[in-house]
């Protein structure tokens, strides 16, 4: 009778699949480098008796919603919006290198003018007029939340560090709703 040899790949593959069954950990949940970041865009409008409300991420509901099933078909528009997101924060740190090596200009500025904040600028004058049909100024801001390192276990604080980039408040870009003819 013939014995079956044990190749050292199968081997790896196969305590591979049995590790963590038997309770061999993996090195990489004990690193202190970021496994995972939460990128938000916070929003607030100007309502109707000219108050600001309170910030809000309008993707919230979809994100959990996502998050608890994966298969619903929202993923398109959460990837849409952390797209978003990503383009314009990585222009805003293009900017902000590009000033620091010329030394003279402001990156807030610079990026006012670009097309990612003019889209971001168009989604958010969207929700807002869908919210507050007499909404005259919006705010936002791109939020980024990094998890709490190992060695930060214990301490009473929902999150390792957060980054917040505020933009200045804006007029409502007052055409970029869709009117009813539109819809």
């Amino acid at each position: 009778m013939k014995s079956k040899i044990i190749l050292p790949g199968t081997l790896i593959i196969f305590l591979a699949w049995l590790g963590p069954s038997i309770g061999l950990g993996r090195w990489n949940f004990y690193t202190d480098k970021v496994s995972f970041l939460t990128n938000k865009l916070w929003i607030r409008c100007m309502d109707d008796q000219k108050n600001w409300n309170s910030w809000m991420d309008p993707f919230d509901h979809l994100q959990k919603s996502y998050f608890s099933t994966i298969a619903n078909g929202k993923g398109k528009l959460i990837g849409t919006y952390l797209g978003l997101y990503e383009i314009l924060l990585d222009e805003y740190k293009a900017l902000v290198k590009e000033c620091e090596k010329s030394g003279s200009c402001d990156p807030m500025e610079k990026v006012l003018t670009t097309v990612e904040h003019g889209k971001v600028k168009k989604l958010v004058s969207d929700i807002c007029l869908s919210k507050y049909q007499k909404s005259e100024q919006i705010q936002f801001k791109l939020m980024t939340f990094w998890p709490k390192k190992y060695s930060e276990r214990k301490l009473d604080k929902r999150w390792g560090r957060v980054q917040e980039i505020s933009f200045p408040p804006e007029l409502v870009t007052k055409n970029s709703a869709l009117t009813s003819k539109e819809k």
